[in-house]
């Protein structure tokens, strides 16, 4: 790794040489910056609008727009988007109402199930390493401090396996990269739960400051870490899930929402909501390598393109801006964007060409 930059306020501040340094350079002498964004699909939720929208990930272009409004004339809120990327399919849920998870094919986008959650509320989406099971966290905040659930779905089949009562208003829930594994960011009791989801009575919590509000997780690769956005305190925090312990905190912009981990690559990208911009951290080092404007309000959610040499981040749009997605390089530099709506904010990415589901299912 050996280069290391301070934090800047502008993508011209950070050279190309960081990217070739962290990334290398492909056979041909050019990066992926310099070629443009590879393709993919991208899926986004537009949570006042019951909509996600497909798009192009070269160009931004909108492919297709999907609804999912249950209850017409009432805003039902598609929150957690996810998808899986060997098999494809994408989940979606609808965090108000009857709060549900959408299942869908990722070759045609067709919706194959949906299951009412046991939930006062639904957020974001955790997928297990082989995509057979979901973790759907109840971020419901109105429970005068008492803990809500994470619900434990099988994929297969849209059945609840169990609820678990760990902790106050989960928001995200992440299973390690071995599957044996998870970690649940309670943003109301400040606590990083790490259990086993099919034992959950062996629970260890992570303490964290009062006021910290841990929203959103990624693991390193190997699983030897685990970081959680502080939504309170304008920082990640680094986790040792062998101890339990907090092993360092990283400063970051604003209000941190959600956090990414570069496909097979070193890096961390955190959008921060009130600093109106993106991180990106060098997860080995520990370091913010670079903090970049990001062209709209409330920057929300975070994907990497599969191949890791470019990322998405959405922002949330206000009471007179409507919501977006713009894509970036590894320099911080944006590619394209497009506006999408009103409270734009997850965003999940998967490479193209997709597998397709047999036409004909028992």
């Amino acid at each position: 790794m050996g280069v290391l930059m301070p934090v800047v306020s502008s993508s011209r501040a950070l050279p190309r040489l960081l990217a070739f340094a962290l990334l290398g350079v492909h056979a041909g002498g050019c990066t992926e910056s310099q070629q443009g964004v590879r393709g993919a699909k991208l899926y986004v939720t537009v949570g006042f609008e019951d909509r996600v929208h497909v798009l192009d990930a070269r160009d931004g272009t909108v492919t297709d727009i999907l609804s999912l409004n249950p209850r017409p004339g009432e805003v039902d809120e598609p929150h957690g988007v996810a998808v899986h990327p060997s098999t494809g399919h994408w989940y979606a849920t609808l965090s108000h109402g009857t709060p549900t998870l959408w299942k869908f094919e990722g070759a045609t986008d067709r919706l194959t199930g949906r299951l009412r959650l046991p939930l006062q509320g639904a957020s974001r989406i955790g997928l297990s390493p082989d995509g057979s099971l979901a973790l759907v966290p109840d971020y419901y905040r109105g429970s005068a401090g008492e803990p809500t659930s994470v619900a434990l779905v099988d994929l297969r089949d849209l059945t609840v396996l169990g609820t678990h009562r760990l902790c106050v208003a989960p928001h995200d829930a992440a299973f390690a990269p071995d599957g044996r594994g998870a970690a649940l960011a309670c943003s109301l009791s400040d606590e990083i739960v790490l259990f086993p989801p099919d034992e959950p009575g062996a629970a260890r919590s992570v303490r964290l400051d009062r006021g910290s509000r841990p929203m959103n997780l990624a693991w390193s690769q190997d699983g030897s870490r685990l970081f959680a956005t502080l939504m309170g305190a304008g920082a990640v925090v680094v986790i040792d899930p062998l101890t339990a312990q907090v092993a360092a905190r990283i400063p970051t912009g604003g209000s941190p929402a959600q956090i990414a981990a570069q496909p097979k690559g070193p890096l961390l990208a955190v959008a921060n909501r009130a600093g109106g911009s993106f991180s990106l951290i060098d997860a080995g080092a520990l370091t913010e390598l670079g903090r970049f404007p990001v062209p709209g309000s409330h920057p929300h959610g975070v994907a990497w393109h599969p191949d890791g040499q470019s990322l998405f981040i959405t922002y949330e749009g206000d009471t007179d801006e409507l919501g977006g997605l713009v894509a970036f390089d590894l320099e911080g530099k944006p590619l394209w964007e497009a506006e999408l709506g009103s409270y734009v904010l997850g965003v999940a990415a998967v490479a193209t060409p997709l597998p397709r589901d047999p036409p004909d299912r028992p």
